[in-house]
């Protein structure tokens, strides 16, 4: 079966007998492929598209390829930063997805089925994949990899388990993994933090904001985060996406937030600084991390919450335009280090077995409810270019996950 197959559609491979086989050429030649492409950098609504593409066939794989079909992708605010500005780790990636990816398909992330793969591959049909190194073109129904192995991850056993019985918060959860839980993921293990350390962060109603929350609960870790009331360029009442810092903060909290505050009580520093001790068990001196997500005044600020020694990382600025500005005696008197953090780049150099074993460990979270985001399920067919630019919004709700039509199939 691994030969003449899945582009084409001829005689669906059966996969773990969710997918009967079905239709002929002439059917699938009928209903072309969706992908979404840029042909340059620039803003996401005015340079991407929506480009229907025929259902090449596949003759034979060879090697380690591995043939896919998409299911979900995340809409991220990195993928919105790559059509728009690129990255340095995207270019160097570029090809991992095949000539397409080369020529300008959005996306980072995604969940797959593999529909086959060629004789040296780890993989078989039928298994559930994350898009781990591949880092551009998961913004589309299928897809050939050339180096499945050093590309993709396997999804969790029990992630697996929970989309054979059809769970649609499964699907979208295990779609998400390599994206904003896999930063914070990173964030929490690779700074030195032990159980009771007291972290703070800005950003704290963003999805990497709340992945923080969640798995510093699961770890002990104790957080203070700050939520903007609205973002650096927007005025109260400027447009439905906005929403009340109430409702954000009792967001935050739900899902395992310490404490929260506004970003106008965060200038109060000596209240903030004895909620840290307070978090501390009474501890003075300050938070052990703080994590960046935003840039300009609000970095500033939190730097002010670090102690002798701490250390802040910037994963992220708004709209990757506002500098990060430190007072010379953050580095003279409190010998602070200031730290970058690319998930792109880290997943470049990591082996994948690192990444396997990251993916394990946010796969057993998700899948007993402990790490869930605050998601949007959205279908593919209804996904529209509005929908993209959104997503580099700090202020946007909910995540958007984009389900095309194989992966409606396991949400029914």
């Amino acid at each position: 079966m691994a030969s003449a197959l899945w582009q084409q559609g001829v005689g669906r491979v059966w996969l773990s007998g969710w997918w009967r086989a079905a239709g002929t050429a002439a059917a699938a030649a009928a209903s072309p492929g969706v992908e979404f492409v840029y042909e340059r950098h620039g803003p996401v609504e005015e340079v991407l598209q929506r480009r229907q593409v025929p259902r090449r066939r596949v003759e034979k794989l060879h090697g380690d390829q591995v043939a896919l079909e998409l299911l979900a992708f995340p809409v991220t605010a990195a993928d919105v930063a790559t059509v728009e500005r690129g990255t340095a780790a995207a270019a160097a990636s570029a090809g991992e997805m095949g000539a397409a990816a080369a020529s300008g398909i959005g996306g980072h992330e995604g969940l797959a089925a593999v529909v086959a793969a060629g004789p040296l591959s780890a993989f078989k049909a039928g298994d559930f994949v994350l898009a781990a190194r591949t880092l551009r073109g998961t913004w589309r129904e299928h897809a050939v990899v050339d180096d499945g192995s050093t590309c993709l991850v396997s999804l969790p056993m029990e992630l697996r388990d929970a989309l054979q019985r059809r769970s649609k918060a499964a699907l979208e959860r295990a779609a998400t993994l390599m994206g904003a839980p896999a930063v914070a993921y990173r964030l929490l293990t690779d700074y030195g933090l032990q159980k009771g350390d007291v972290l703070v962060q800005n950003a704290g109603a963003t999805p990497v904001g709340l992945a923080v929350v969640q798995l510093a609960a699961e770890r002990g870790l104790r957080t203070l985060s700050v939520v903007d009331e609205l973002p650096p360029d927007a005025t109260a009442g400027s447009g439905p996406a906005l929403e009340d810092y109430g409702v954000k903060a009792e967001r935050v909290k739900a899902l395992g937030g310490d404490v929260v505050v506004s970003s106008s009580f965060a200038r109060r520093v000596p209240e903030v600084r004895k909620m840290i001790a307070d978090l501390s068990g009474g501890v003075t001196g300050g938070a052990k991390l703080a994590l960046n997500g935003v840039g300009g005044d609000s970095a500033t600020s939190l730097l002010k919450f670090v102690g002798h020694g701490g250390t802040m990382v910037t994963y992220a600025g708004w709209r990757g335009t506002m500098p990060v500005i430190a007072p010379t005696s953050a580095f003279v008197e409190r010998d602070l280090v200031l730290r970058g953090f690319s998930m792109l780049q880290w997943v470049q150099h990591a082996d994948i077995e690192s990444i396997q074993s990251m993916v394990n460990e946010l796969g057993s979270m998700a899948a007993r409810g402990a790490l869930t985001g605050w998601l949007e399920r959205k279908p593919l067919s209804a996904l529209q270019t509005d929908d993209f630019a959104s997503a580099r919004e700090l202020h946007r709700a909910r995540q958007i996950v984009a389900v095309t039509p194989a992966g409606e199939r396991f949400a029914a």
